[in-house]
């Protein structure tokens, strides 16, 4: 508790003797191979090693690193339980070894749990974090689901949270740091393959979440972890997976969302509310910290924090959240990064729902560069992004592809069969994009190998009945015109050109000087339409002759 000011807040460096010794002791006893939590170094310990052990203890009593000045309150700056200079006089010579292997940058899995178990309140009041009482929680704690020392020893950083923290750290800091250290370590002991083997036994590696879910309920449990208070930086801890690729940033995030989902379930009800209320809090006011997170990681969190309240992506700052997802993941160095990174920020934009803070020129400037990616690619990652958007937004979306990157000089273009591909797969109406109603309602009347003149389906009074109304009417009576010109059609090019709709456009001035269409047309102006004689039906006029005993009445 309390570091002083001026030296007091740098690490003194430990004695030339207190050093020599410990590399001496660690020679001597192993402390490069685990041992487990109950074990005893593999010698017993000599009259020479006591005396040399008592010395160091004298030695480390003036050891600034140690020992830092302490105010009269050890509640001071927000740490609790901090121990005095007399708890350490238990510490054994495994622990003194492993407070300077500690210091030397040595992982916790090389000091084994019984070395981590005597260093932890020593290292805890190194670094300023009063810590003693997990001390006796470490050495006393019963491990139910695993059994090999390597397991253990990934258990117990959350145990030891002090061996993980830096100098000036309180409480709910170290535990932060000690819970990216967890997930980190987890991992590479889960996937560490010695001998065509993994390292773990298979046991192990099935209950090692669960134990240290286990671990962190008996912190709580025994009022030794304060959800409300040491667990205010714990979204600091999802940093663990930047970088990662998506397999391992997946089994990071669900890792520490269950160990906390565990933690927070145990403890009381209004510790959980000020939990989350923290959350919500940190999330809507502090923009930096989006920054010490990774960003893939938000819908998890959101997932576990809705658990306690109801917490969704409207808790989030918009601004915060895109400058990271352009950051972390459309900043790849070659194309197959950028790629990975875009299918990831599309779908976590789906995901969180955050398509519309985006804006529709920012998602289409994202996901549908045509410089470095394929139809197909540009495709699949607008699909993901826009799934589940609101349909207003899509068709904005789709509408500004449309009236920007079409060209319909083209038979063949490609942002075309683009746009009408999205429309299709998100089921958006076709109207909504001039340009490709247009193209779809000219392949209906004359395609390339169809349509409905192609066909000879309706007549051409039928046809000029469905185009006349249109905006785009001259159009589509000139590619109806041509295709029936084309294959020699006259007469039906003929009676569409006799229309009275017809006369004026400029499909009809330019066919004036075919004599025999224009001749074919004269013929069909004269021509008067039948007149219209549908009227009322009379009553079983359309009924097939029977006699009323084979007609089967159902009351």
């Amino acid at each position: 508790a309390g570091l002083g000011p001026g030296p007091w807040k740098e690490m003194a460096p430990l004695p030339a003797a207190t050093e020599a010794t410990a590399s001496a002791h660690s020679m001597i006893y192993g402390l490069h191979s685990p041992w487990g939590p109950a074990s005893e170094p593999p010698y017993p310990l000599g009259s020479e090693f006591q005396t040399g052990c008592d010395e160091v203890l004298s030695a480390l009593e003036g050891c600034h690193w140690l020992f830092p000045p302490c105010k009269d309150r050890p509640e001071a700056q927000g740490l609790r339980n901090a121990p005095s200079a007399s708890s350490f006089a238990s510490v054994s010579q495994s622990g003194v070894a492993a407070i300077a292997a500690a210091r030397a940058g040595a992982p916790l899995a090389a000091l084994g749990a019984a070395a981590a178990a005597a260093a932890a309140p020593a290292a805890a009041a190194a670094v300023g974090v009063g810590a003693a009482v997990f001390f006796d929680l470490q050495a006393q704690y019963q491990f139910l689901h695993v059994r090999s020392d390597t397991a253990r020893d990934v258990v117990a950083i959350l145990l030891a949270p002090g061996l993980h923290a830096q100098p000036g750290d309180s409480l709910a800091l170290a535990f932060g740091r000690a819970l990216e250290a967890f997930a980190r370590r987890a991992y590479e002991a889960l996937t560490t393959v010695q001998q065509g083997r993994t390292a773990m036994p298979e046991e192990d590696r099935q209950s090692l979440v669960g134990e240290a879910g286990k671990a962190l309920q008996t912190l709580v449990q025994g009022n030794h972890l304060d959800v409300s208070r040491d667990l205010v930086f714990c979204l600091e801890a999802f940093n663990v997976s930047r970088g990662r690729p998506v397999t391992q940033q997946a089994w990071l995030s669900e890792c520490l969302c269950r160990i906390l989902q565990q933690a927070v379930n145990v403890a009381p009800p209004q510790h959980r509310t000020q939990w989350c209320d923290t959350m919500r809090n940190r999330m809507r006011e502090e923009a930096d910290l989006y920054s010490n997170v990774d960003v893939r990681a938000w819908p998890n969190i959101l997932k576990m924090a809705s658990t306690v309240a109801p917490t969704d992506h409207e808790m989030m700052q918009a601004d915060a959240f895109i400058a990271q997802v352009r950051l972390q993941l459309c900043l790849g160095g070659d194309r197959q990064t950028l790629h990975n990174g875009l299918s990831q920020a599309a779908k976590l934009v789906a995901d969180l729902k955050m398509s519309t803070a985006f804006g529709s020129e920012e998602i289409r400037e994202m996901f549908n560069d045509r410089r470095k990616f394929s139809r197909h690619e540009r495709q699949n990652l607008l699909v993901d992004a826009l799934r589940g958007a609101p349909r207003p937004f899509a068709q904005d979306v789709l509408r500004g592809m449309d009236d920007i990157e079409v060209d319909l000089s083209e038979r063949d273009d490609e942002e075309m069969k683009l746009v009408t591909d999205l429309l299709r797969v998100l089921n958006e109406d076709i109207r909504c994009c001039r340009h490709a109603f247009f193209k779809m309602k000219c392949d209906w009347i004359a395609g390339r190998w169809a349509g409905v003149v192609h066909n000879e389906e309706l007549t051409p009074e039928q046809v000029c009945d469905h185009i006349e109304d249109e905006e785009n009417h001259e159009d589509f009576l000139r590619v109806a015109v041509n295709r029936c010109l084309k294959f020699n059609r006259k007469f039906e090019a003929a009676r569409m050109l006799a229309r009275p709709a017809s006369h004026g456009t400029r499909v009809f001035e330019t066919n004036r000087n075919d004599k025999q269409l224009a001749y074919l047309v004269s013929l069909y102006q004269d021509l008067e339409p039948l007149p219209d004689s549908f009227g009322p039906v009379e009553d079983s006029a359309l009924m097939l002759p029977t006699s009323a005993t084979d007609v089967l009445y159902v009351d």
